[in-house]
């Protein structure tokens, strides 16, 4: 149905009964078909319905109210090739390229030179041209050979002397539903063609630099989180949509970085996290083979675990680590009722015992694991009972710390790797936790004092010396790094997070909490037990330093 010509008329155009009944062209595009009303066709008007179009110069179909009736295609080629002409291989009046030729019989003529060539024809030309559905160039770029792609795609420049400006930009507030999922090739991703929108990439790359002079970041760095930001706007379903940290990790898979490309996106308010979490990924890798009903289950203790409850009986989400440990021994009991049993209500106080073994740490480990899964599964009316409760589980022998070899103290607080022989000389001559190590602040050393967890320790020459030695050489290393931790490496030193403890014990060459118990155990030595003393320095609760005390004395009297 057809609007009326004008608000004073009572008849469209062609149903007008005097005047003429050719309407006139498109105000705002000169389109002389598809009138719709107020001047306007149907593609500009505001409320005229939204039918598809096709192109009129390459009749590839899909326009809906955008480009003034122009693909996004031969816009471009009409912006490239200027001016029209007689086209000799279809008889046409259209923009003609240097070769003579329009846009569909130019892709006719290359398509017929693959064919010549050996190769595949990948538009199954036999006769006529190749029609098209509107605005896949962009598409298809991504999946054509680079070898087969046109001659005058430019190149990404990512290197460019020219600083970007800080620019506002806009999102898609919608997102683009993809017909069939389809596996990206993450190695191709280093050539993936232009973004859609260069305005969006130019503003990117604005923040990509800000970010990395803040930071610290070396010009390497930040070229390649520019060439990352490029390709990730290329790879969109939905172009100016945000970033999803799915399509960042792909980037793991190429030479481009992909944790400070996140850090960027998430400071410029464009990253979309939909990434999920190891433990997650790790807790349904176990319980995948169990049977659906103690899946089931498992799940509901998991989630509590994780995200804790607000309804009575209240719980705090405990650490992915106590999950794992609590899963991880209890599994092994738990494959063993799957063959039997299909839910955790069939298992009865005869079936603890019966898994249990007499004592050790192995019946410690694996009772507080089921008695966490049983405790949760009773408190959620999961279960019925709690087969776990009042079972004693006994006490589990503890570790007994050792000493470290001189030679190998020495080694390590008079290394010529600065970084080493900080790390070591702090927990050789004052017993740091590892913990602490990882999270001292540039602001906790100063005065010849380290400020740790309240605690303040006056630091020994040795230990001022090598301080001095490692941020001479962090300052050489990373001379505009923004992290304010005391011990940085490669990676860090690009963000503000903490060094983990596989760095830690991997510079010293030996674990961290080895250092510190040899040193807690000199002091057991110096001051003959004396529990008031150790506690003060170290730390430590008094049933931590007895234990310390017992193993001095233990290796004392070995000694005499």
């Amino acid at each position: 149905m057809r609007p009326v010509a004008h608000a004073k008329a009572k008849y469209c155009y062609g149903c007008r009964t005097r005047g003429t009944r050719i309407p006139p062209p498109c105000r705002r595009c000169g389109s002389t078909s598809l009138y719709y009303s107020g001047g306007l066709c149907q593609r500009c008007h505001k409320y005229a319905p939204d039918f598809g179009d096709s192109c009129p110069y390459c009749c590839a179909w899909g326009l809906f109210k955008t480009g003034s009736g122009v693909c996004n295609a031969c816009r471009d080629w009409r912006r490239r090739h200027p001016g029209e002409r007689l086209c000799p291989g279809c008889g046409k009046v259209q923009s003609l390229n240097g070769s003579g030729l329009c846009r569909l019989c130019w892709r006719r003529a290359r398509a017929n030179s693959w064919a010549a060539d050996g190769l595949v024809n990948p538009e199954a030309l036999a006769v006529g041209h190749q029609l098209f559905i509107s605005d896949l160039e962009h598409k298809l770029a991504l999946v054509t050979p680079p070898a087969l792609r046109r001659w005058k795609t430019r190149p990404i420049r990512t290197r460019s002397r020219a600083r970007p400006r800080p620019r506002a930009f806009r999102l898609a507030d919608h997102r683009q539903l993809t017909l069939f999922d389809a596996v990206r090739d993450s190695s191709r991703l280093d050539k993936a063609p232009e973004p859609p929108f260069p305005d969006l990439a130019a503003a990117l790359e604005a923040v990509v630099v800000e970010h990395a002079e803040t930071y610290g970041w070396t010009g390497d760095l930040t070229s390649a989180v520019r060439r990352a930001v490029r390709v990730l706007l290329a790879i969109q379903d939905t172009p100016g949509a945000p970033i999803k940290a799915s399509e960042v990790a792909l980037l793991r898979k190429t030479s481009l970085p992909a944790g400070p490309t996140m850090d960027v996106l998430r400071t410029a308010a464009i990253l979309e996290d939909d990434d999920v979490p190891a433990i997650v990924t790790w807790f349904e890798s176990r319980v995948a083979a169990l049977p659906d009903e103690m899946a089931s289950e498992l799940r509901v203790w998991f989630a509590v675990m994780r995200e804790g409850s607000s309804q009575p009986p209240r719980r705090r989400p405990r650490a992915d680590r106590t999950i794992r440990n609590h899963l991880t021994s209890a599994l092994p009991v738990l494959r063993g009722w799957a063959g039997d049993h299909a839910s955790l209500r069939e298992i009865d106080r005869g079936a603890i015992h019966t898994v249990l073994a007499a004592s050790g740490r192995r019946r410690v480990d694996t009772l507080q694991g089921l008695r966490s899964i049983f405790r949760i599964l009773k408190a959620r009316k999961q279960i019925f009972t709690d087969p776990t409760s009042r079972i004693f589980c006994g006490m589990a022998r503890n570790t007994i710390p050792m000493t470290i070899a001189p030679a190998q103290l020495r080694e390590s607080i008079e290394s010529p790797e600065p970084t080493r022989a900080a790390l070591a000389a702090l927990l050789v001559f004052h017993g740091v936790r590892p913990r602490q190590l990882r999270h001292i602040l540039l602001t906790d050393v100063r005065d010849s004092r380290l400020y740790v967890d309240g605690r303040t320790i006056p630091m020994a020459d040795h230990v001022s010396a090598g301080i001095a030695a490692y941020l001479h050489h962090r300052g050489q290393r990373w001379p505009k790094t923004a992290n304010p931790h005391l011990f940085v490496n490669q990676v860090t030193a690009n963000r503000t997070g903490a060094v983990t403890y596989n760095w830690i014990n991997s510079c010293l060459g030996c674990r961290a909490q080895d250092l510190r118990a040899d040193r807690i155990l000199d002091e057991v030595r110096a001051t003959d037990g004396d529990v008031r003393r150790i506690c003060d320095l170290f730390g430590l609760s008094v049933g931590a330093a007895q234990r310390y005390i017992d193993a001095g004395r233990v290796q004392q009297s070995g000694a005499d």
